[in-house]
């Protein structure tokens, strides 16, 4: 009996049953895997299973290996059943070779049908189910059957990663995690009671008695200490550091004065030489200065500001690039910046069309320069194959924009009746079948040669899509 015999029959698997049926597939394939053996095939259909069914008498085991190659061309001239593309990873339908992880994925999605009672990705159409299983996500596990905990569904995600290297690292321990999420935490016991002495035994300290400080006596003026006279050598006292202190303070400011007679800048004298001209007498109180006849000197330039380094390769398109002015009239000046900034618009790679402001009259296709007035604009980039590109930038600040242009591809799966037939895109060798092909958006012409047989057709691919093509190249 196999896996897939048991999954027809309708009856629940239960949960431990299931478990031992993963545990056991994920340590033969780890074996295989240490041997450099990948399986790439894996489905229920493969796995045998010894009666009776039980989770501590039951035996899985599989077969097939070496069979993925063969298996993937039965698929693609129509002799394999649809339901092996059910169990194929990502990778193997884009036309990577398969290896472990692919193995984990395929694994993963028989023990997503063991639990869930269903398929993680179950299309009809075969492109259909190719989008579902490269770009979609399948529902979480606890929505299928609620008696999954969320952990459950988290370990089934990684298992179902679109990506290969976001899987688990082997087979054994996707399963791993797949038992511990079904292990519930048991609460600890509460500590036992310390045999420490009852509080009513605990001695309590004594009561601290309090001290009393003695009354602080106010001193009130004119007590009987006021009322003692001061002795002779006490004034004596006073008066000569009164005397000092005024000498002291005398010394300090003739210091002062002596210092700021000092640092006085001598006045200029200025030595008439009867021989050198004519002397204009200074100007009187009343009579304005003559106004001078020199003219004022140009304040200096401001520097250039220093050229941004761009790639080297872009040097030699600048020398060719175009200057488009802004039509007349259509310029408004600003007072306070005054005039108008060329900005040179470079693309990578080049070719792309810019528009200025959404206005086609500022507009030119990259390399280019263009004049602009100050103030804010909004760039747009478009060329074929490659997103929109959108930029703000302010004139006079920004006066060289350089925009890397982001390429966009859709994914065209090519398989042929019989396979390897060799495949022309767009008039180049694109290999042979079965194949996929990362191609940008648009309209593609694709010749199909087997033999005698040709067959053309034409594709309109969209950007992060992916398409099938079959050709049918038997013998009429």
């Amino acid at each position: 009996m196999t896996l897939d015999d048991m999954l027809q029959s309708g009856d629940r698997i239960p949960v431990p049953l299931a478990l031992s049926i993963l545990r056991q597939c994920a340590q033969e394939l780890d074996r295989a895997h240490e041997s450099g053996l990948v399986h790439g095939s894996l489905t229920p259909a493969r796995i045998l299973i010894s009666e009776p069914a039980t989770a501590d008498t039951i035996r899985a085991q599989i077969n097939g290996y070496g069979s993925s190659r063969q298996a993937q061309e039965n698929f693609a001239v129509g002799l394999a059943p649809p339901e092996f593309a059910a169990y194929m990873s990502p990778e193997e339908i884009l036309g990577t070779p398969p290896d472990r992880r692919s193995d984990e994925f395929s694994l993963a999605v028989i023990g997503y049908e063991l639990l869930c009672g269903r398929r993680p990705f179950q299309s009809q159409g075969l492109s259909d189910l190719f989008f579902e299983i490269c770009a979609t996500s399948p529902p979480t596990a606890e929505q299928l059957n609620p008696e999954l905990r969320p952990k459950t569904g988290v370990v089934f995600q990684q298992g179902l990663a679109k990506d290969p290297d976001q899987r688990f690292p082997s087979c054994g321990e996707f399963v791993d995690k797949l038992e511990q999420s079904f292990r519930r935490v048991v609460p600890l016991p509460p500590p036992e009671p310390s045999l420490s002495a009852p509080k009513d035994a605990v001695e309590q300290p004594a009561a601290a008695t309090p001290y009393n400080l003695p009354p602080a006596r106010k001193r009130v003026y004119g007590d009987e200490h006021d009322k003692a006279p001061r002795s002779p050598k006490q004034r004596s006292s006073v008066l000569t550091f009164g005397l000092v202190a005024l000498a002291v303070i005398a010394v300090i400011a003739l210091t002062a004065r002596l210092l700021n007679w000092h640092s006085k800048p001598s006045l200029p004298v200025q030595v008439l030489d009867p021989q050198a001209g004519p002397v204009t007498p200074p100007p009187t109180r009343n009579q304005p200065p003559a106004p001078s006849t020199t003219p004022p000197a140009r304040a200096a330039a401001p520097a250039p500001k220093a050229a941004a380094r761009r790639p080297e390769h872009l040097a030699a398109v600048r020398a060719t690039r175009p200057t488009v002015s802004a039509p007349p009239g259509s310029l408004r000046m600003n007072p306070s910046t005054g005039g108008v900034a060329d900005v040179e618009l470079l693309t990578e790679p080049p070719g792309a069309r810019i528009v200025v402001d959404n206005r086609p009259d500022l507009g030119c296709t990259s390399p280019c320069t263009l004049v602009l007035p100050p103030g804010r604009h909004v760039l747009s980039a478009d060329l074929p194959g490659f997103g929109e590109a959108r930029r703000i930038f302010h004139t006079p600040d920004d006066r060289s924009i350089l925009i890397s242009m982001n390429r966009t591809t859709g994914t065209l799966l090519v398989t042929s009746t019989p396979t390897g037939a060799t495949l022309l895109l767009d008039g180049h060798d694109a290999g042979r079948t079965p194949t996929s092909l990362q191609l940008s958006p648009g309209q593609h012409r694709l010749d199909a040669f087997l033999g005698s047989q040709v067959q053309q057709k034409i594709v309109h691919v969209q950007a992060d899509t992916i398409e099938t093509m079959i050709f049918d190249l038997r013998n009429q």
